[in-house]
């Protein structure tokens, strides 16, 4: 059930920050710098991380927006609208009703907790022709962070893959300069 995949999304947020916990934590590793970046409902959940999480340097959101209850109602991605489509016609619930009861159980949205985020600690990627994300939907998300540098590509939801290369090296170089200068060693005598 596609409800589940999202509240599933709260326990990951968790995970994650166990994750980086323990990297801080870990004697051997203690990174100079953390990093999240997310595709899709990765970069949903990203977004959430980003805002619960305040010793990111930096998160890359790709392909994600705001307002989940409206994204659910107007998206064409496969799974989305068969399970909207299912509790549509067999529970015979109505629209309107369907959204008031994912805007009473989607509280982690990305767009109300976009505040909480580093408007500089965020690099968004969206997709122009995105069909399960939409403009609508990238504008909040961008307008709740606070504007933060995007990058637009002409491309739609899943070929926005297309581009993989161009985004993870604009990612990494919106890590790099973020990233702490590491200590210089003093020089011997």
């Amino acid at each position: 059930e596609f409800r589940r995949v999202l509240f599933r999304s709260q326990r990951t947020v968790i995970q994650q920050r166990i994750l980086l916990a323990w990297l801080r934590d870990a004697s051997a590793l203690q990174p100079r710098a953390c990093f999240a970046l997310g595709v899709s409902m990765g970069g949903i959940i990203s977004s959430v991380l980003a805002a619960v999480e305040p010793n990111l340097e930096g998160t890359a959101i790709c392909l994600a927006g705001a307002d989940l209850p409206s994204i659910v109602m107007d998206s064409e991605e496969t799974r989305v609208a068969r399970w909207r489509d299912w509790r549509l016609n067999e529970d015979g619930i109505g629209k309107t009703s369907l959204l008031q009861e994912l805007q009473a159980t989607l509280l982690s949205d990305p767009g109300r907790l976009g505040p909480f985020v580093d408007t500089q600690s965020v690099l968004l990627v969206h997709a122009t022709m995105d069909e399960v994300i939409r403009r609508p939907h990238q504008d909040l998300l961008w307008e709740s962070l606070g504007r933060p540098r995007r990058l637009l590509f002409p491309l739609g939801h899943t070929t926005a893959a297309l581009a993989i290369d161009p985004i993870l090296d604009a990612a990494a170089s919106f890590f790099r300069e973020r990233e702490p200068v590491a200590p210089s060693v003093a020089a011997g005598p």
